[in-house]
């Protein structure tokens, strides 16, 4: 099991409990609003307060992690990182945009100003929901473009949810109100 205390990534033996190793945060930041991706023997995960985003590699039964990279280039604080193909895409808390990253090497990519949020990807389209309230549809490759936005009129207080996506439907709410778009014809040649 693999999670976050106030300061630290924490890996955990489910069976046991046993602490198996943990990743100290270099700053006081104690928002960690986003899960870790695991891919093969590899761990991504992303943190605000300067923290950024980290690759690390974990051992073959588990039991210790190295770090392999850590950048800044992404700082996201509570709207996902996501992972397509050889990219990690998320918005960037202190640049306010959204950004790619090498999975491999942690270089940046490309960047598409549109604000921070959340992130969730579908049919080879990104869908963002930034603190604003705009929606963004984007396409990812070859190259970070938006495709076309709209505001969200409904709701209250901060747009801070993630989207959902479900059989075709795109789910955002905001405060008490839930909105449900058709996106099943979304249809875009790469």
């Amino acid at each position: 099991m693999i999670t976050f205390s106030e300061h630290e990534l924490l890996g955990i033996d489910a069976k046991s409990g046993t602490l198996l190793w943990t990743h100290h945060q270099d700053t006081m930041c104690d928002i960690h609003g986003n899960t870790p991706i695991s891919e093969d023997e590899y761990l991504y995960y992303s943190t605000g307060c300067g923290n950024g985003t980290v690759k690390l590699k974990l051992s073959e039964n588990g039991d210790k992690i190295e770090q392999v990279w850590k950048t800044t280039d992404i700082d996201n604080v509570m709207g996902g990182v996501i992972k397509v193909d050889s990219l990690l895409i998320g918005t960037s808390h202190g640049k306010k945009d959204i950004r790619c990253l090498n999975a491999k090497d942690s270089t940046l990519v490309d960047t598409l100003k549109f604000g921070r949020g959340s992130v969730i990807y579908a049919d080879n389209l990104l869908y963002c929901y930034n603190e604003k309230g705009e929606i963004g549809l984007i396409k990812v490759f070859p190259k970070l473009e938006l495709i076309s936005s709209f505001k969200i009129e409904k709701g209250t207080l901060e747009h801070f949810t993630h989207p959902a996506i479900k059989n075709g439907i795109l789910y955002i709410r905001h405060g008490k109100s839930l909105m449900a778009y058709n996106i099943s014809s979304t249809k875009i040649s790469l």
